[in-house]
């Protein structure tokens, strides 16, 4: 596991708020899990003389048996700048990694990988 301090002023003025974050990333499950994440406070814009605690996260897990599908569960803090009713935006997802020339390739690809897990395989031998 690594870690990382930061400070950040977006407008390197003296009086305008910055972030403080501790960074950490890491990898396991033979490098099939890795997790990125920051913690750290911000300096509300709205209401002086407060902080906001920053809370962010990025754990990637490749599935077993494929370097091309994995599954992505995220936390990210907004900037209170412009969205001012949600402090985070959360989500999972499921991601499939290819490379391609043309789109009919990819789904081709793609529908291969799908299926290859439940493919019986013909064994070669005398009875």
């Amino acid at each position: 596991m690594s870690f990382d301090f930061d400070y950040r002023n977006a407008a390197y003025e003296l009086g305008t708020p910055g972030e403080w974050k501790v960074g950490m990333s890491g990898q396991w499950l033979d490098n099939r899990l890795t997790f990125n994440g920051n913690l750290g406070t911000r300096e509300n814009l709205v209401q002086t003389n407060k902080s906001q605690f920053i809370g962010e996260f990025d754990f990637n897990l490749k599935l077993k048996n494929s370097e091309k599908w994995s599954a992505r569960f995220f936390n990210k803090a907004n900037d209170n700048r412009y969205f001012k009713s949600a402090l985070n935006t959360q989500g999972l997802g499921l991601v499939y990694k290819e490379d391609f020339n043309k789109v009919s390739d990819l789904f081709k690809q793609m529908v291969e990988s799908l299926q290859k897990p439940f493919r019986k395989e013909v064994k070669s031998g005398s009875n």
